[in-house]
């Protein structure tokens, strides 16, 4: 079995935008109200959704370990991952925290705003993921690093190397680029020899 650790997230997409907005208060102006030329896309996001989803597709037996609210959106993400087979036991709901939205504002010439709430991401813990899964897992890819910091550094260590113990293939997917970057010295123990 293939185990998928990283973020399930809402991607909110704005684009078309002639001129990006400029701050000046809290009302509407000729400088803060756009007006967008093409509609609000709702995607399905996040690296570990992602990833997962993509091996289902392929036809590998997947399993996720991520997070997601008890809200609309994390009902809308954890829908098409049921459908295509991912095993969800490893999905936690959480009661308190949202799921993970990034809404990014492009404009016509495709730059780009992103804006990102790592909501249950950030609140995913190692003790969250059932140990059967990480038990029957052959291949492990841990994507999202920076985004779950109760997993790192130890928490992403002891998984790849039990499932190298176990004679599995493991990844590590160090992106996204935003909150605390990780560093070599920080991955530098899971880096093969």
């Amino acid at each position: 079995m293939f185990l998928v650790i990283g973020s399930t997230t809402l991607d909110l997409i704005q684009g078309g935008i002639r001129q990006m907005p400029s701050a000046r208060g809290d009302e509407f102006t000729v400088d803060s109200l756009v007006f967008c030329e093409e509609p609000t896309q709702m995607r399905f996001g996040g690296n570990g959704a992602n990833s997962a989803y993509a091996l289902a597709k392929l036809g590998a037996t997947v399993a996720l370990g991520s997070a997601i609210g008890c809200d609309a959106a994390g009902a809308l993400l954890a829908q098409p991952l049921q459908e295509i087979g991912v095993d969800l036991r490893g999905l936690l709901r959480h009661t308190t925290a949202a799921t993970s939205v990034t809404t990014v504002l492009s404009d016509q010439a495709r730059n780009r705003f992103s804006f990102h709430h790592a909501g249950s991401s950030h609140a995913y813990t190692p003790t969250d993921l059932p140990s059967d899964l990480s038990q029957a897992a052959t291949a492990l890819l841990v994507a999202s690093y920076t985004l779950f910091l109760r997993w790192r550094p130890e928490g992403v260590a002891a998984l790849l190397q039990q499932v190298k113990a176990q004679g599995g293939i493991t990844a590590l997917d160090i992106g996204p680029a935003i909150g605390e970057p990780a560093t070599l010295a920080e991955i530098a123990a899971f880096l093969p020899a």
